[in-house]
């Protein structure tokens, strides 16, 4: 069996795998990687990599067709970009929102929205989740690797965003947002072992009242569109 010039076999590496001692022949594996180009040439590759300018030069323009002014320009119409349009609006500012998909072919992906505790959800019945154990129960199904801050943003407030974000929608709209697996089955077991699941996300799945409707047209605030929200041009 051959072994590399730090005598670590292909069966001794395996064998510090198993033992969950993995990182420590890694190490002494990367230490023969120098930092020369003779000698470790992928090295000298991702260093460049990482100090190129991928931006490159900034484009000229020599042609401006129409100036005009906004207090916020927001990139993209998806969920984040239209709800970031209308707070903004809410607050007085003049906004443009940027897409580079034509009204025409516009998509938005999904149709279901979950979050936990909202006061639509309550119409339906659906208890009070515990948020603790919500978080708790996420950082295990993702072996700990979610951001804690952003888990706890989305534990404690995703049911206040989704009462606020169908408040824009008429009335008859919010009529026709339907309510996923509720009621729950007859014997239906919320935790199970260490795994728990939440039922109560809200599916835009009618016909005329789908979630991208309820983004483009109704996502900012009256008077938007693709290309402007807010204060129209």
């Amino acid at each position: 069996m051959q072994q590399n010039n730090k005598g670590i076999s292909r069966r001794d590496f395996l064998k510090g795998a198993a033992a969950g001692t993995i990182g420590v022949a890694a190490m002494g594996l990367l230490t023969a990687c120098s930092s020369t180009a003779e000698s470790c040439p992928p090295c000298e590759t991702a260093a460049a990599s990482a100090s190129e300018d991928w931006l490159k030069a900034a484009p000229e323009i020599t042609e401006v067709k129409e100036t005009k002014e906004f207090d916020v320009v927001v990139v993209g119409a998806g969920h984040a970009g239209t709800a970031v349009a209308r707070r903004a609006a809410e607050l007085g500012k003049k906004v443009a929102v940027l897409e580079a998909q034509n009204e025409e072919n516009f998509m938005v992906l999904g149709n279901d929205i979950g979050h936990l505790n909202s006061s639509w959800q309550a119409g339906f019945g659906v208890p009070v989740y515990d948020e603790v154990e919500f978080i708790n129960n996420y950082q295990i199904q993702c072996a700990g690797r979610a951001n804690p801050d952003l888990l706890k943003q989305f534990a404690y407030r995703s049911g206040e965003a989704f009462d606020w974000f169908i408040s824009a929608l008429p009335e008859d709209f919010q009529k026709n947002i339907n309510i996923l697996n509720w009621p729950s089955a007859a014997g239906y077991e919320h935790k199970k072992g260490l795994f728990s699941s939440y039922l109560g996300s809200a599916t835009f799945s009618a016909e005329g009242y789908g979630l991208q409707a309820a983004v483009i047209k109704f996502g900012c605030v009256s008077g938007c569109s693709l290309q402007t929200c807010g204060n129209p041009i």
